[in-house]
Formats: structure tokens, C-alpha cells, sequence
């Protein structure tokens, strides 16, 4: 039998692998710190080994990937800055509430006599109300201290209306709040121009980087439970509880110093109102 010498033929299969910058590394650890969410989930959907985002969270809370962003508001002198403006993402930030949950708030309904407390029942949308996103969206979302002073100083006398309305008694528009709001201050701090759901990611990382107990932080951010064990969890009776967690762990970032601001009124109105900035 004739042999001949066989050459084996090795083939070498390249993998490539993809680089990412430090911002990539930081933008998937930040997602997977939100309340409920999946590191194995996040992972595949970037194309990223899990242990990998693990060990890229390890040095996230060690401060090793890249310099955290300061979590403290930026000082900022602008003529037209109200509590309105900058009372609405203390609001968010502090609560994690929806924009639309946000404007849909009215007095005397969804708001503690003592500013502690959002009662969630209703949003706005394209100017209507309407119920909340889900079932779990439907909570009450516990104040810190500080944000709830800021709130009933900003409420004042009155009892009835929105919390943040126009000079129609309507809620504002969000398109409205973004374009006039938001992106103007966002401008001014020199900061990149972000939607509002970037104060829910604020909140759910504060949370989180708080270890405030995945039961509560879902329920604080309106998310659904995914589990039985979950479902058992009852946190609408736990008053004293969340009071006590939502003391405990703050706002994550500093309300900057009151000053005198003059807050816009219609032209029928012949006393002008004097307000305090957030």
C-alpha cells in the first residue's frame, strides 16, 4: 500500500476582536446598573462576554474606568432660569419619574401635604392625560428631604392644577420643555444635549451604587416584577420603610443655593409673584 506523508494543514481562524473605548465600557456598565436590568442580556445585545462587563463593573465602582462624571449640578447663571426649569430635573433626577408622570401631577390628588410624596396615578402625552405606562407604574414614589422643601416652597398657596403648568392651566408640552428647557441649560453647562430619560438613568444608578434592595428600587422606578418571589414583595404598605431608605440615600447630586428669581405671570396679572430658584 502505497502511503505518502500527509501534511496536516492548519487553519487558523482570526477572531477579531473589537476595542472599546473607555465611554463604550462605561455607557454598558451604566445600562446594566438600572434597576432590573440583565448583565448576560446587555452582554449579548453588545456582543460582550458577560464576565467581561462584570470585571468592567468591578472598576466602574472602583473608580477605575475612566473619571466619574461629577454628580453634583453644575453652577450656572442664567436670567431665565426658574424653579419651573430646574425645579422639573431635580424632580426627575430625584424621583425617577417619567416625564409624562412628572406632568401629570396636579395638586391636591398626587402630591403629600408634606411634599414626601408622588402619588402616580395618571401621565400626559401629546397634551392629554391618560393612565400610566403599566400596572407597576402605578406607585408611590418617596422624596428626600431636601427635594421635598424645595417642592412645597415652589408650591406655595396653591391647592388646585398641575405642579408644572403653563399660564393656560395646561400641563407644558415635553417637545416644549426639551427644546426651551432642558436643552438650553444642558447648552450652558457645556454639556451634551440628552433627553429625559437620562434623569431615570441618573436615579436608577444612584440606587443601585445606594445597594437600595432590588425590591424597592423597582418599585420606586415603576418596573414590572419578572419572578414569583418578586410578586410576594407587597412595598405600597411599607411606608415607614421606604421613608426611611429614600432618607437614607439622598438625592445623589446638590441642589444649588437659593436666589431670588421673578417668575413669569400674564399680562392681566398686575402683582408680580417673586419666587426662590432651585
Amino acid at each position: 500500500m502505497d502511503t505518502s506523508e500527509q501534511t496536516a494543514v492548519e487553519t487558523t481562524k482570526q477572531v477579531t476582536r473589537r476595542r472599546r473605548s473607555v465611554e463604550e465600557k462605561r455607557r454598558i456598565v451604566e445600562e446594566t446598573l438600572e434597576s432590573g436590568a440583565s448583565v448576560a442580556r446587555i452582554a449579548r445585545r453588545h456582543a460582550v462576554n458577560a464576565n467581561q462587563v462584570f470585571y468592567w463593573r468591578k472598576k466602574y465602582r472602583e473608580g477605575r474606568l475612566g473619571k466619574n462624571q461629577s454628580s453634583k449640578l453644575l453652577p450656572v447663571t442664567l436670567s431665565d432660569i426658574s424653579w419651573g426649569k430646574s425645579g422639573r430635573a431635580s424632580s426627575l433626577a430625584g424621583s425617577g419619574l417619567r416625564i409624562g408622570e412628572a406632568l401629570g401631577l396636579e395638586l391636591g390628588k398626587h402630591i403629600s401635604n408634606d411634599g414626601r410624596t408622588f402619588y402616580v396615578r395618571q401621565s400626559v402625552w401629546a397634551g392629554l392625560t391618560q393612565k400610566p405606562k403599566t400596572a407597576s407604574a402605578v406607585r408611590d414614589l418617596d422624596l428626600c428631604p431636601a427635594l421635598a422643601t424645595m417642592l412645597t416652597a415652589f408650591i406655595g398657596g396653591r391647592t388646585s392644577g398641575f405642579l408644572f403648568q403653563n399660564a393656560s392651566g395646561r400641563p407644558f408640552a415635553q417637545s416644549n420643555v426639551l427644546r426651551r428647557n432642558l436643552h438650553p441649560i444642558l447648552s450652558a453647562l457645556g454639556v451634551p444635549k440628552a433627553g429625559f430619560h437620562s434623569f431615570r438613568r441618573f436615579r436608577a444608578t444612584h440606587l443601585s451604587k445606594s445597594r437600595v434592595p432590588e425590591s424597592l428600587a423597582k418599585f420606586w422606578m415603576g418596573h414590572a416584577e419578572v419572578n414569583q418571589s418578586e410578586e410576594y414583595v407587597k412595598m405600597f404598605d411599607e411606608v415607614a420603610y421606604r421613608t426611611e431608605v429614600a432618607d437614607s440615600i439622598g438625592l445623589g447630586f446638590e441642589i444649588a443655593p437659593e436666589e431670588p428669581i421673578v417668575r413669569n405671570v400674564r399680562k392681566k396679572s398686575v402683582k408680580v409673584e417673586v419666587g426662590v430658584a432651585a
